[in-house]
């Protein structure tokens, strides 16, 4: 698949209702994300958030309306090409016990010039200066005792830094 250049996210009427019960979780939801733009989400726990961010990932399709990407149904996009053009960060997100640098890459090649302007933009570099391995710092203690633990703040920049590092459109 070529790269796909987000022009436009849309919810065009989308309601939702888990499986196996009766509780209407989003309802009638139309709005529209153009690109280069920002949105907030903001409710009451179980008001819908996650689902929608659910819903944009294919985990799930709506019980009742369509999400367009850029006027075509999400659904009509190969699942696994889709899924390359996403890069979530959920609140239950997870880091692993490598290097700091490895995590923000996603494996073993590291460009370390895009890895410093990911945490950048992710608001933590400043931290990453303060470590004294860099990049190469192991976090955890599982792999190697020299290993930092994060703040849950810090290690949701760098969660973000990863999401930013796979240059998606969503």
């Amino acid at each position: 698949m070529s790269k796909v250049t987000l022009r436009q996210l849309e919810f065009e009427n989308v309601s939702f209702i888990y499986p196996n019960t009766e509780k209407v979780i989003i309802d009638n939801v139309s709005m529209k994300i153009e690109s280069g733009k920002s949105i907030a989400l903001v409710g009451k726990n179980g008001s819908g958030k996650s689902t929608i961010i659910k819903l944009i990932c294919r985990f799930y399709k709506p019980t009742a309306g369509r999400i367009l990407l850029n006027g075509v149904d999400i659904q009509e996009y190969d699942y696994l090409e889709y899924q390359k053009m996403l890069a979530v960060v959920f609140q239950d997100f997870r880091l692993f016990s490598f290097e700091l640098g490895e995590n923000v890459a996603g494996g073993n090649f590291v460009d370390d010039i895009k890895v410093r302007k990911c945490l950048n933009n992710a608001g933590f570099l400043e931290r990453l200066e303060n470590m004294e391995k860099g990049l190469h710092t192991f976090l955890n203690k599982d792999f190697n005792s020299n290993g930092i633990d994060l703040s849950g703040g810090e290690a949701q920049k760098v969660a973000l830094a990863r999401a930013l590092y796979k240059e998606t459109p969503l």
